[in-house]
C-alpha cells in the first residue's frame, strides 16, 4: 500500500460564500459545520494535521470530506446521502 494520494481543495467563490454562511450561521447539523470548516481550512491550504488540531477531528475524517468534495462537490461533501433501512415513522 503506498502513500495516500494529495486531494486539493480549491473552492469557487460561490461555494466558499457558502461556506463561511454555514460556519457563521451555526443553524445547520454540528456535522455538517465541522466538514464547511474543513474544506475552509483545506481551501486556505493547511496540512491534514493542522487540521486535525484545529477541529479535533482524525486524518480519516479529513481525508473523507477533501475525496467527497474532490469526486461530487460541496453538496457530496458536506451532507450526508440517505442511508437504507426502515422509513421513519409518519413518512409513508
Amino acid at each position: 500500500m503506498g502513500r495516500p494520494v494529495k486531494l486539493r481543495v480549491v473552492v469557487t467563490k460561490d461555494e466558499h460564500h457558502q461556506l463561511m454562511t454555514l460556519t457563521r450561521q451555526g443553524q445547520s447539523n454540528a456535522r455538517v459545520i465541522r466538514r464547511a470548516h474543513v474544506l475552509l481550512l483545506s481551501h486556505e491550504g493547511k496540512k491534514v494535521r493542522q487540521i486535525m488540531e484545529a477541529l479535533h477531528v482524525t486524518s480519516g475524517t479529513v481525508h473523507v470530506i477533501r475525496k467527497k468534495y474532490c469526486e461530487g462537490g460541496l453538496e457530496q461533501a458536506l451532507f450526508d446521502q440517505p442511508r437504507s433501512g426502515r422509513r421513519e415513522i409518519g413518512l409513508e
